[in-house]
């Protein structure tokens, strides 16, 4: 059996990039960790997504969900429960993405119909993993500024014909 020296065989990975110390592997290595946690977590956000809008008042109510694979919509006139497309899917994570969802909660809705009867009760609910943000209680129709995208978006693509 032939010896083999310490220190002569290199591996591939290092041998590649003639990473020449400590420091640099260390460096390599913690930016490879990187990448592949926040890849596989931004997959794994907008895989688990749910968007749940309610409405409500006396003799009426909207219940709207919508995930990455399936649409739920019920009022009481119909019941619409399709395949969520890869188009609308996209445009509706595109504008999650650009609300501060730590701050819903705390967004004004700009009148307040809803407490004489004026309009549904309604709220916003977005799911990612097991965090739930919420919105306050607005009127339906009338939903707060940072909301009003995401929510035209979504009763757009509606065909209640």
């Amino acid at each position: 059996m032939k010896r083999i020296k310490k220190g002569s065989l290199k591996a591939p990975f290092f041998y590649i990039f003639k990473l020449q110390n400590l420091n640099e592997m260390k460096i390599l290595k913690y930016l490879f960790f990187i990448v592949i946690f926040h890849s596989c977590k931004a997959q794994t956000n907008l895989e688990t997504m749910i968007v749940n809008y309610n409405a409500a008042t006396r003799g009426s109510s909207i219940k709207y969900e919508v995930t990455s694979s399936k649409l739920y919509y019920k009022d009481i006139e119909n019941t619409i429960e399709t395949k969520t497309t890869s188009k609308f899917w996209e445009e509706i994570t595109t504008i999650v993405e650009q609300i501060n969802l730590s701050e819903i909660e705390n967004f004004n809705p700009p009148t307040s119909d809803r407490n004489v009867d004026a309009a549904l009760h309604a709220t916003l609910s977005i799911t990612i993993g097991n965090q739930i943000y919420e919105s306050q209680t607005f009127d339906h129709g009338n939903p707060p500024e940072e909301l009003k995208s995401l929510i035209e978006t979504l009763f757009n693509d509606l065909d209640l014909e």
